[in-house]
């Protein structure tokens, strides 16, 4: 669980780098944070057996999702999304 919990705190900063970088576009800060999201999926996917996924899917499934921008339809930068322009 600590090897998760740093490939999510790294995910979240590369995340925030990106939304930083002011050089690219919306939509290439989408297509780059989709692809970190990707990644760190992978990686987690090789830190777990299938018994312990199935034990998080569950925890998961029972308590509250938080989503970073996912607030009042906000993208992963905080940006607004309109209906159809969502990731």
């Amino acid at each position: 669980m600590q090897q998760r919990k740093q490939v999510e705190e790294n995910t979240r900063s590369q995340v925030e780098s990106v939304c930083s970088d002011s050089s690219l576009t919306p939509q290439q800060k989408q297509q780059k944070i989709h692809q970190l999201h990707q990644e760190a999926q992978q990686q987690v996917n090789g830190l777990i057996t299938p018994q312990q996924e199935a034990a998080l899917k569950s925890c998961r499934e029972k308590g509250p999702h938080v989503h970073v921008g996912a607030a009042h339809g906000g993208g992963p930068c905080g940006e607004m999304t309109s209906p159809g322009n969502k990731p």
